[in-house]
């Protein structure tokens, strides 16, 4: 064998010489590693593994075999190390180089951007950084002297000025640089109080600093949002700070107002305790939207609210008030109703005003779905027949568990249900329905599931619908032979809308598909077969045809729908 000339000369060569020596042998053909004889050996071995051992005759060949075999693993062998010590020098010598043109190579495809596309660019990955947005911003800034030019240029990029309680006190200079840089356009402000019980600083000092480095800039407030989840002492000193301002400020640009307090405790509302409620003595005539949780405001103090979010985790909410403050809207679009509460019905007023509001155009109801059913008149009462968009979430608590008897959680769903959709002209408008279950592994398996609420649904007091939207986080859905679910059937009068789309985001809904199969059929044997189902569109973790895992949205048309189905619902029938 042919010594290498490293192996022969020093013993940590140089990248040079590694190249060199590289080159040489590929132009060589590699025969300062392999010789003639050897190549010949190689032959051998390679038509010996194709064509199998020779015959016996061949005797004198395959005795040769472990001698060749031998000296060409030797050769291997001494070939591998230096091959190897290449190999890492190579990979280090790459990972500096590519380190060193990695901003550079960046730049290159970044430098046929336009301003106003990169200042695009910034603005989307500020938003998908949530209250991180501040943060993105200062860092986009100091990436390059071009992308601090748009950064700064860009005001819109600025514009979310938030700050919490767990943020580090040595980067408010975030606040005063979004502050400065958002110039004179609107923004928007968020604190969140996340104040726990060991912090060194109280939350009320956190919050005074932030407020008063905003307050000067109250004319450009578009929204403010309060998060509390902190202590109950502090919230209150922190909504006292703006509850107990001598001078009003004006806000003309103020738009959107937010409190949401992730309390349980029943203190919180006002009137009983006196919980201050920032903001209360504020004139604000621009005000067009209000999220409220765990919070009760004088609603006719803003008559000119179009979107209004109220949700109720406390049992002693003012009901009847809250429905006659609503109905005294005139331009009121949107409303959010979260009944979180596990109320009792003795709880609820008498008399519960019907709840009149033809200006509507979307509304937004989540239940706590509770075995004694207290919510009843609170459904009946809503009357909202201009209605496009309707969004029903159902939320199981794992606190229930106890009080419940088996089978009747489904069942007192689709009583709601049917008490929602009861009346033909309730909703006869809508367009687009959602129905979702959140924390659905409190339902058991062989209860039901997001699939079989829709049996409860009256499809016919619904001909408008043309999009239908389930949601669901469902456990293993396997149906058993006396299960509950399988009872459902759709009955023989049923009609149903020329439903265009169904939109599905669940973990193995294989009866809701046995739902869609029961409808097509039935809409096949009416001649409406044309008219419904133009695609199904699968959201979230599912399984494809060709039984891969994925999360991408998937879109499935109306002739392959029955395929798909039938791919679904297979281990049905083994059940």
């Amino acid at each position: 064998m042919v010594v290498s000339d490293i192996e022969a000369g020093e013993t940590s060569p140089s990248l040079e010489a590694l190249i060199a020596m590289m080159k040489r042998w590929e132009e060589s053909g590699f025969e300062h590693i392999v010789d003639e004889s050897q190549r010949r050996q190689i032959e051998i071995l390679d038509d010996t593994l194709q064509s199998g051992f020779p015959k016996p005759a061949n005797e004198a060949s395959i005795r040769s075999f472990p001698h060749s075999a031998a000296s060409l693993q030797k050769t291997l062998r001494d070939v591998v190390p230096t091959l190897e010590k290449f190999r890492k020098q190579l990979l280090t010598d790459i990972e500096i180089a590519t380190e060193r043109t990695r901003r550079l190579t960046l730049m290159c495809g970044v430098a046929a951007l336009s301003d106003d596309l990169l200042a695009k660019i910034f603005d989307i990955a500020a938003l998908d950084s949530g209250n991180g947005k501040p943060k993105t911003a200062v860092n986009v800034s100091r990436v390059s002297k071009r992308f601090r030019s748009v950064a700064l240029s860009s005001h819109a990029l600025w514009n979310f000025i938030f700050w919490s309680t767990d943020s580090p006190p040595d980067s408010f200079h975030q606040v005063t640089l979004c502050l400065q840089r958002s110039s004179q356009n609107p923004i928007e402000v968020m604190f969140e109080d996340a104040s726990t019980y060991d912090r060194k600083i109280s939350g009320s000092v956190v919050f005074a600093r932030f407020f008063n480095a905003v307050l000067p800039h109250v004319a450009r407030w578009k929204s403010f949002t309060f998060q509390f989840q902190g202590k109950t002492d502090i919230t209150t000193d922190i909504c006292n700070v703006i509850a107990n301002l001598d001078s009003l400020p004006e806000a003309p640009l103020f738009q959107k107002l937010s409190l949401k307090s992730w309390f349980h405790s029943q203190i919180l509302l006002s009137g009983e305790s006196g919980f201050p409620i920032p903001f209360s003595k504020w004139s604000i005539p621009s005000l067009r939207e209000i999220v409220l949780r765990n919070f009760e405001v004088d609603l006719k103090a803003f008559p000119t609210l179009e979107n209004i979010t109220q949700c109720v985790q406390v049992s002693n909410f003012n009901f009847n008030a809250f429905y006659v403050d609503l109905m005294a809207f005139r331009s009121l679009k949107f409303l959010g109703l979260g009944i979180l509460t596990g109320i009792e019905t003795e709880q609820l007023p008498e008399g519960i005003p019907r709840l009149d509001l033809p200006t509507l155009s979307e509304l937004i109801l989540s239940l706590r779905v509770t075995y004694n059913k207290p919510f009843d008149a609170l459904i009946t009462s809503i009357n909202c027949p201009n209605i496009t968009e309707l969004t029903v979430h159902f939320l199981y608590s794992i606190d229930d568990e106890d009080l419940w008897g088996y089978g009747t959680k489904m069942k007192v769903t689709q009583h709601y249900i049917r008490l929602l959709f009861c009346l033909p002209n309730r909703f006869r408008r809508v367009e687009s329905l959602t129905l979702s279950m959140k924390q659905a592994d409190c339902v058991d398996a062989d209860e039901g599931d997001v699939g079989h609420m829709l049996y409860a649904v009256p499809f016919e007091h619904l001909p408008s619908l043309r999009k239908l939207y389930l949601i669901g986080s469902l456990k293993s859905l396997r149906p058993y032979k006396k299960s509950y679910a399988q009872r459902y059937e759709i009955e023989e009068n049923k009609v149903f809308p020329a439903i265009e789309m169904i939109s599905v985001r669940s973990l193995r809904p294989e009866r809701l598909y046995d739902w869609i199969g029961k409808v097509m059929k039935k809409l096949e044997k009416q001649g409406d077969w044309e008219r419904c189902f133009d695609y199904l569109v699968l959201g979230g973790k599912h399984t494809t045809f060709k039984g891969l895992k994925v999360s991408e949205i998937e879109y499935i048309p109306r002739d392959r729908i029955p395929e798909w189905i039938a791919f679904c619902t297979k281990s049905l029938v083994k059940g």
